[in-house]
């Protein structure tokens, strides 16, 4: 072999070399960084899930945080601050009185149409034809508000005429059952999928039956579990509201408690006194209304009191002759 032959030879086994083993290193820094975002991710990953499992438990647990106490119950308003990943079930009570009730209860019907609500159920009593005394009309209401809509309703509730005496709240966190019963059912639906192809190829009469058989009680459950779910799922996304309203010819003024010696000493004597003003009112109430059946009662009772009054004379006046003959 020629020099200059060689020479070339050699030079292109040098070049390959360097190209192969270039490429290996390549190669392997590849797979360090591929092996080093395989194992960062999957330490994210067991980091979230670790702290999603944390919070479970915390959860489960009844644990408490800044905003939640045992069992979830708030120490802020309900529904207001309210965690957006868990399912609750909100309830609002309210005691109102109003001195036009009429127009309360217009405001009240344009308040939860401005709010896309509606009534679940309503009662009102009172004005009755037969009635022998003026009856002043008593509204019970159960109202549906959506749960995004029941701040500003809530906020418009006071300013429709009527005097809130009492309110209260309640929230019931059905996190778990909502996803447990979400889980039973995509399982029933797998299992209906399965019962389905198995029926497709079945070609055996009485174990075509069986089949039919069981996949008809598993399209019951999930009717059943279905017809439960939807109706968790708008009494979430729905908010009751229970409304009172009271008919009075004059609203309760609701009170500070007082704190101080002279406040309670003041405050005590003027309960007397309204006390007192109270009772001869009553009295004087009582003897004005009444009025025609008293005199009535007077006039008889005076008519009587003459008849036995000459009835007595009359006896007196024989045993007098009698003692007087004898």
């Amino acid at each position: 072999m020629k020099g200059p032959m060689k020479k070339s030879l050699v030079a292109l086994l040098l070049t390959m070399l360097i190209v192969s083993l270039m490429g290996c290193s390549s190669g392997k820094s590849s797979d360090s960084a591929m092996s080093e975002s395989v194992t960062t991710t999957d330490t994210a990953s067991s980091g979230e899930a670790a702290a999603d499992m944390d919070m479970a438990e915390q959860t489960m647990d009844g644990g408490e945080d800044e905003n939640y106490g045992v069992n979830g119950s708030s120490n802020v308003p309900v529904g207001m601050n309210l965690d957006d990943s868990r399912k609750y079930i909100l309830t609002y009570n309210y005691d109102m009185e109003t001195l036009t009730f009429d127009e309360t209860q217009n405001r009240l019907n344009q308040l939860i149409n401005m709010h896309n609500g509606y009534y679940e159920s309503t009662q009102v009593s009172g004005r009755n034809i037969t009635a022998q005394y003026p009856q002043r009309r008593h509204g019970s209401f159960t109202i549906r508000i959506p749960k995004e809509e029941i701040v500003s309703f809530l906020e418009g509730l006071k300013t429709i005429g009527g005097n809130i005496l009492e309110e209260a709240s309640n929230q019931d966190d059905v996190t778990n059952q909502y996803y447990d019963l979400d889980a039973r059912i995509k399982t029933l639906e797998v299992q209906e999928e399965r019962l389905i192809s198995i029926l497709e190829t079945a070609d055996e009469l009485e174990y075509i039956i069986e089949l039919e058989r069981e996949l008809s009680d598993v399209r019951y459950e999930i009717e059943r579990n279905m017809s439960t779910f939807r109706n968790l799922e708008n009494r979430i996304s729905y908010t009751t509201v229970h409304l009172n309203l009271q008919e009075v010819i004059e609203e309760t003024v609701i009170e500070e408690e007082p704190t101080s010696f002279l406040e309670k000493m003041t405050y005590g004597f003027r309960q007397s006194v309204k006390g007192v003003a109270n009772f001869f009112e009553a009295v004087a109430l009582f003897f004005i209304t009444q009025s025609p059946i008293l005199l009535v009662i007077f006039i008889f009772g005076f008519i009587g009191y003459k008849i036995i009054r000459w009835i007595i004379k009359k006896i007196f006046a024989s045993d007098s002759k009698k003692n007087e003959n004898e």
